[in-house]
This record gives structure tokens, sequence and C-alpha cells, in this order.
């Protein structure tokens, strides 16, 4: 049996094929960003910067001591969106951070190191990664340099497991081009600016983003201003890029760009969709309802009749069908207006499915401050904390100060305005404080720890230890405020072969569940996780089936196991289920299913490293709900979901919904590694 290969294309594939009409040419007038030197004043072999004799040399000429790093091996796949074919002889540009000192939420080095592409679009590399994650910071991004193009838009990525061989899977070329219009408001001379993606470098060591920037190719900054060419990945209108300027290429401001109003409706109309199942409704109903969906506001003229009533049944569309579908049945036109659509009498041209290449609204760096702020940083008894990182957001961009051990702060060249300054320390909570630049001797005070805890978990009988838990409850984000708000946290699956677990969250820990398959769950409120805690667990009903083991399927012959004894159950295609049957026994309580996979490559094709495999659950066949669950060819992605309460005898039936397949590239094979029940509270 081979994949199929025919299939609907992504939102993605559709835009750009219909931006582009099957070509890889940009919009007319635009430019391609070039390419420029690197920032390496000698010839190091970046693409060995993880041996050590490279890493101690590499960060010798930068003026460093090298700091901590792991050697991890890499492997992932470069596509063309705009020809969805692979990259083959690509430059591949990866960056990862290491903390400057001993703060994992302070400042960061940034490393950035080369690879390249074979013929097939891969690359592979040993990565340089530090040996503690920096708190709140992508663990990676990646750009890269192809023929005459210079891509560093750098998408941020977090699927990096130190230490440990990675397969990251395909990444899409964001080739989308853009102008961008900037000034300064106080023009003088040695200003530049530069690109950075995704990327935003604003904790990065002073001295250090100044080495590493100019491999992103800054542009000089003349008191006119200058249009800014990169490229951008146009689906991801919410990660837009950073921009900075430099004075005598050391960074001064930071700013994210701003959406162009009109060019974020052109993006929607190609990637949207909407249902049109229409029976004699009225026009302002049914525009009503594209709002609701579109996310920009659509209107008519005066003189349009909202009343008159429309039918239309043809299934999901998208946006700008729709639109052309309600148009002609209506006989209106519509148009772009003032970031939303406008329906009106008479025809008119379409709108142009082709981005303009000028997205984003023109950027001036605010660079004509003059006050200044400082003043300490205290524990709740009034001790001086060092090494608080401080931030202030001054117009759209973000200023940072560390305290010193007396724990003294300084801010400079502030405008005349209230400003809210946001406090954080890896051993405190965050807490935001309204300041006023001018002030000299303001004092924030963190009053509460960080929960960060070392939890031995035993079973209560045996004594034996518990080798995987489940995490979740309820924490305050601001703890700091007035009126706490409560909100859930994120569930967290954590293994350990001796029962000990590292615990910790940025936020007010309110109410914690402590589970494990085949135990009772356990709940502890407004308790203060810190230092060492046993926890006790009981034994309970333990509700497992090994994938390979299914009950019932809808067509056998879709589905292979694993070869000799091995637990998972694979299929090369979507839209057909497998069925398991459990017994909750005769007390009734409240179940989790826990569904582990796994994408089985064949023919050793990767996957698109944003991909999440979709399986629909249904009990006792009706549907209950549905999982999207990370995809990851070697290691175990899990998904969870609540059944609400049982007893007795059930089924469970899993359905893959959404195939993904193309002939030679990537391909995803849904594999099924494990599937558990767990009592939840």
């Amino acid at each position: 049996m081979v994949p199929r290969s025919a299939r609907d294309p992504t939102p993605r594939e559709a835009a750009s094929r219909q931006r582009y009409n099957g070509t890889d040419g940009a919009p007319a007038g635009v430019p391609v960003p070039k390419l420029a030197e690197a920032g390496e004043q000698a010839p190091l072999e970046l693409a060995k910067l993880a041996e050590p004799e490279v890493w101690a040399e590499y960060w010798s000429r930068a003026g460093y001591t090298p700091p901590a790093m792991v050697k991890t091996p890499v492997r992932g796949k470069l596509m063309s969106l705009l020809s969805n074919s692979q990259v083959p002889g690509a430059k591949v540009r990866m960056l990862t951070f290491f903390p400057a000192t001993s703060r994992l939420g302070g400042p960061l080095l940034p490393v950035m190191m080369e690879a390249s592409t074979d013929e097939h679009g891969f690359f592979s590399a040993n990565l340089p990664v530090p040996q503690k994650w920096p708190t709140g910071y992508p663990r990676y991004a990646l750009g890269f340099e192809w023929q005459d193009k210079r891509i560093m838009d750098c998408a941020v990525y977090d699927n990096l497991r130190a230490g440990e061989a990675n397969e990251l899977g395909v990444f899409w070329a964001p080739e989308e081009p853009y102008e961008l219009e900037v000034s300064a408001s106080k023009p003088e001379a040695g200003l530049s600016v530069v690109a950075t993606g995704r990327l935003d470098p604003r904790r990065w060591e002073p001295r250090r983003a100044g080495q590493v920037l100019p491999a992103f190719g800054p542009q000089p900054l003349p008191a006119a201003g200058c249009k800014l060419a990169g490229t951008w990945d146009f689906l991801k209108t919410q990660e837009l890029p950073y921009i900075t300027l430099l004075r005598n290429g050391e960074p001064v401001l930071t700013r994210q760009c701003t959406m162009n109003p009109d060019e974020a409706v052109r993006i929607a109309l190609d990637t949207e969709s909407t249902t049109l199942f229409l029976e004699a409704t009225p026009l302002d109903e049914v525009l009503t309802k594209f709002g609701a969906e579109a996310k920009f506001e659509i209107t008519r003229a005066p003189d349009v009749d909202g009343e008159q009533e429309v039918s239309l049944d043809v299934g999901r569309v998208s946006l700008r069908q729709a639109f052309d579908l309600l148009a002609d049945l209506a006989e209106l036109s519509w148009r772009i207006q003032d970031g939303g659509v406008i329906f009106e009498n008479g025809s008119a041209e379409s709108e142009p499915a082709r981005l303009t290449g000028t997205p984003f609204q023109p950027l001036q760096f605010p660079n004509d401050g003059y006050l200044t702020l400082s003043g300490t940083v205290v524990d709740g008894q009034g001790q001086p904390i060092d090494g608080a990182v401080l931030s202030l957001v001054v117009d759209a961009e973000s200023r940072v100060a560390y305290s010193d051990p007396t724990g003294w702060f300084e801010f400079h060249g502030l405008p005349d305005r209230p400003l809210t300054a946001v406090a954080t320390h890896e051993l405190y909570l965050l807490r935001k404080v309204d300041v006023r630049p001018g002030a000299l001797d303001a004092q924030i005070e963190l009053r509460f720890l960080r929960p960060k805890a070392t939890l031995r978990v035993v079973n209560a009988i045996t004594e034996e230890p518990v080798t995987e838990i489940w995490l979740d409850g309820e924490v305050i984000n601001d703890v700091y405020a007035e009126h706490a708000v409560i909100d859930g946290l994120d569930t967290r699956v954590m293994t350990s072969p001796t029962g000990i677990f590292q615990f910790e969250t940025d936020s007010w820990l309110r109410r914690l569940h402590v589970q494990s398959p085949g135990f009772q769950p356990v709940e502890y409120m407004n308790q203060t996780f810190n230092g060492e805690i046993e926890i006790r667990l009981t034994p309970g009903m333990k509700l497992e089936r090994r994938p390979r083991d299914f009950d019932a399927a809808q067509n056998e012959g879709m589905w292979q196991k694993d070869e000799g004894d091995g637990p998972g159950l694979w299929s090369l295609d979507d839209d057909h289920w497998v069925e398991y049957s459990f017994d909750f026994g005769e007390q009734e309580a409240r179940y989790d299913l826990l569904l582990g996979v796994t994408n089985h490559t064949y023919g050793e094709l990767p996957l698109d490293n944003e991909y999440e495999f979709i399986v629909d659950v249904f009990v006792d066949g009706n549907r209950v709900g549905r999982l999207n669950i990370g995809c990851d060819p070697g290691v175990q992605q899990i998904g969870r979901l609540g059944l609400g309460k049982l007893s007795g005898p059930h089924t469970v039936r899993l359905l893959w919904t959404n195939d993904r397949y193309i002939p030679g590239q990537l391909d995803a094979n849904i594999r099924y590694q494990s599937l558990r029940l767990m009592e939840v509270p």
C-alpha cells in the first residue's frame, strides 16, 4: 500500500498558488533582499560550532567566557512556500540563546551557526544549546540564504530537546517580500535599522547584540528615512517582524511592525473560510455572520437594501469566494475600505489577490526622550534584590534595565508621561507597577516567591516511586492585582525513574491536582510550593490498552501493527476508525483519555513541524470531543481529553481526520503508541 496523493490544498498552499499562479516570482515592483556578508570577522567553521575547540575559539574572538553548552544533533528539511518543493543548496542559519548570567530570565547571548541543505532540502547539524533553557524565550530560531534571496525572517520554535537527536520536520521558507518605510523622530548621524523577523532581540546582551545583528544586514537610516526590505510569512499576521534601531552599530530601540489594515483584510480573504448554507436570509443578517467569522467589519452602502433575502447552498468556501457569490446573487459589488469590506450597488472589478508588498504601516522610532527613572527593587522584608529584570514599553518598543546588588536600577531618555514597569526575577513572581519618569527613588517590592519545588511522589501502599505524573490546577497570574483573576494551569506531563520531579511555575498556585494513570488523584489548595514536598498517591483502577490490540475497526486492512510485539498501530490514510472496550467498574468517576501518538515515516519522509494530528474521540458511538496532538517521528506526543463521568462497560473510538501528503516531500501517517484512561478530580 502506498500513500495517497489526491487531497485538497491547505490554506497556505491555496493562497500561495492563487497569488503567484504557480510561478516562483515576487510581486511586481518589490525587490527581493539580496545576500550580504556574514557577521564573522574570520573564517571559523560555524558548521562545527558545537565542537569544544571551535566553541572555545568562537567565544574567545567575541571576548566572552564560553557558556556551558550541550551538543545536540538536529535534522530538518527546508521547503519553498511558493513552489511547494524542497530548497536545495541553501545556507541555513540557526540561532540558539544562552543565559548571559546565572539568571535564566535575564539577558541572553545569541549564537548563530550554519548548515547547508542537500539536493532534497535536508540539513543536519550538531547544534550548541544551553544546559538550562532561558525562561520566557524561544529555544531556537531559523533563517536562510538561497540563490539571490536572503531570508532572515527567523521563525522561532520550541520543539528542541537538549542532548538528544531531534527530527525537526519541515520548515517553510517565508519568501513574501515586503518594504517598510522607517524614520526617526530625531535624525542623527550613525543611525541604521535592521529586521530580525519574528525574533525579538530586546533581551540580547547589548555588546553581544552588536556582534550578531550585522549578520541580518543593517541598512543606513538617513534623515529622510529609508525603505527597509525583508521577508515575512503572510499567514502569520500575529507574528510580525521586529525592527531594531542602531546607533553606530549598537542597538538603541526595537519595535514590532503593525499591519496595514487593508492588507490584513486582503490576506484573510484567501486564507479564511466560511460555510454558505443560506435560505431566505436577510442581507444584513448575512453580513453580520460574515463579519463575525472574518474578524473585520463588513458593511453595506446606505442605498443597498439590507432586507433583501439571500439563498445560497455551496458549502465551505474562502471569504473571497463567499463575497463574490453574494455580490453576484444580489447584483452588488464589494471592495476593501478602511480595514474592512463594504458592499455597494453596481459592478466593480474584484479586489486583487496579490499582496501589494507594503503590508505594514510606516514605522517611526521616537529617539528624543529626556527624563530619567531610577530606584530600587526589594523583597517583602525590604532587602535589596540583585538581578531583577525591569522593562518599560514606550511607544510600542521595550526598554530593559537590571538591578545591581544594592537593588538599584535606572532608565534614561524616557518621555514625560505615566508608564507601567514590569519587574521579574527567577525567584519571585512578576509585578506590574505604575511609574512616572523623573522619579529618582522609586521602590518596587517583590513579596511573593515563585512556586519552585522538588516533588517526591510515591505509591502510598508499596512506598515505590511513581514514575509518571500529570499536573494541572488553578493559578492567579497577577497576585498583586486588587481583584484576583483565576486561570487554569496548563497540563504538564512529567516522568522520572526515581519519582523525583522538579516543578515550577510563573504564577501564584491556588490549586494543584497531582494525577497518575492507575492512581487516585490528590489535590492541594493554597499551599506554598517551595523546597521539597512528598506526595503519596493511592492506587486506583488501571485502564490501559495497547493500541495494536483493538476490539473493532472500520477497515482492518487499513491498519498496520508494529513489527514484533511493539505496542503501536499505524495507518497511511485517515477517515477510518478503530475502537477499544473498557470496564470502568461499578463506582462512577470522572476520567480523561490519554492518547500517545508518533508519525510513522513512510519512506523516511518528514512532516511539517507545525502539523498536528486531529483525532475525533467517541464514547459508545457518540462524539465527545477532538484531540489536537503534536507530531514527532520518534518521541511520543500525548493528547488529553475529558470523557466525563463513567462506570461499567463502554467503548472508545478513535478517528484520525487530517491526512497530510506531498509526493516525495512530506507525509503524515498516524501511529497510536499508547492509550490510557486516568481518573481525575
